[in-house]
């Protein structure tokens, strides 16, 4: 069983993490402490919320530019703008739907409520963390905006911005008040190939994120204690592509539960594609 779950997602690769995440249920279906960034802050959001794994998929297969939030997503001239406005919408109607929570709820009665203990990372001079404890009097709505900022996505939110851009992977962001904390670190990585196809701002978006995975495959790829989550990026997700990721996501977590290494999965899953083309 793990006292803190920590995750990083981008994008498409949710889905991967999603899976993942399903497979390890029994040792997380207890978890108080959950850290996450990037897309990771969906997943804390509904987590606080009450939705299992597969609710979760269901509703983030609804968020029409999940494909575009991840390190470079996005580098049309109003896409800070709209993004943002889609995302406050997202979450807004998912508020409105469950009914659990009025919008705007803070961190500490989300924990009071819940037991979940919400963390969140983003940026503000440095590497900050938004939680119960620290910040308990910010809005849950707020923080999961503040960890959603990336570059190519929206900058910043109510003066928070990217981590991204300083440290992909920040696991000093971890909190806990456990002096032998149990932490399941999850990452996710991806290489994308088609980086020559699309007009020429898709092929530089599609390089910078490149880039990203590169330097979060460096900051992770020799620490065992992270769980690497490959999975295959595409530039628009459809149901069945959901189903292929959520079941990668579980065939990672059984490899993580039997010890093997998955860092050179990427490669096999790769080679997969290039038999079927």
């Amino acid at each position: 069983m793990y006292t803190n779950v920590f995750l990083i997602c981008d994008g498409k690769l949710v889905f991967d993490v999603i899976g993942f995440l399903e497979e390890m249920k029994r040792d997380v279906d207890r978890t108080v402490i959950w850290t996450g960034g990037n897309v990771g802050a969906l997943v804390l959001f509904l987590k606080c919320l009450g939705f299992t794994f597969p609710q979760m998929a269901s509703r983030i297969e609804e968020f029409e530019f999940i494909e575009d939030f991840v390190h470079g997503g996005n580098l049309e001239m109003t896409a800070k703008t709209y993004m943002l406005q889609y995302a406050t919408q997202w979450i807004d109607s998912i508020f409105e739907d469950k009914k659990l929570f009025k919008p705007d709820i803070t961190l500490k009665e989300v924990y009071k409520m819940t037991n979940i203990f919400p963390n969140f990372i983003t940026f503000k001079d440095k590497i900050t963390r938004l939680n119960p404890v620290e910040t308990p009097d910010l809005k849950l709505r707020d923080c999961v905006l503040a960890s959603l900022t990336n570059y190519g996505v929206f900058p910043s939110y109510n003066g928070y911005s990217s981590f991204s851009d300083i440290n992909p992977f920040p696991k000093e962001m971890n909190y806990t008040v456990l002096e032998n904390p149990k932490t399941l670190y999850i990452a996710n990585y991806s290489e994308i190939e088609d980086s020559k196809l699309g007009t020429y701002t898709q092929r530089i978006e599609m390089d910078i994120t490149n880039i990203y995975f590169k330097r979060l495959y460096h900051i992770v790829k020799n620490d065992l204690d992270i769980a690497l989550v490959n999975g295959l990026w595409e530039s628009k997700v459809s149901s069945y592509s959901i189903e292929k990721s959520m079941e990668n996501g579980a065939a990672h977590a059984r490899m993580f539960t039997n010890g093997d290494d998955t860092t050179e999965y990427m490669k096999i899953l790769l080679s997969g594609v290039k038999n079927q083309s």
